[in-house]
């Protein structure tokens, strides 16, 4: 959303929902233990002078708990032959956030 204050200040807010592309916990792992989450926006444009503009932004992310229950199958090589070997991670990430800040100057010929 955009709401111009005046022709020199421009405010923003915006709000986003992201789905998350892993289908279950068994195919989450401990390195990017993504689930869905939701963005919170906000920013300004300051317009200097005619051709120059002042983008500021903020946003916040929320991330949804997510679960994990993670089976890997490895098996040995062919220099080494011990068989196959089961390792399973099972546990629980909490909810956790991020921040994000932005600015930028244009200038327009």
């Amino acid at each position: 959303m955009d709401y111009r204050y005046n022709p020199d200040w421009t405010f923003r807010a915006g709000y986003s929902f992201d789905e998350t592309p892993v289908p279950s916990k068994q195919f989450r792992t401990p390195s990017m233990p993504d689930n869905d989450n939701h963005w919170l926006a906000a920013g300004a444009s300051y317009k200097y002078r005619k051709n120059l503009v002042l983008d500021l932004g903020y946003t916040h992310v929320f991330y949804e708990d997510a679960e994990i229950e993670n089976t890997i199958n490895l098996v040995s090589s062919n220099l080494a032959p011990l068989g196959t070997f089961t390792s399973t991670l099972v546990g629980e990430f909490e909810s956790a956030s991020a921040d994000v800040v932005g600015a930028q100057l244009r200038y327009s010929f």
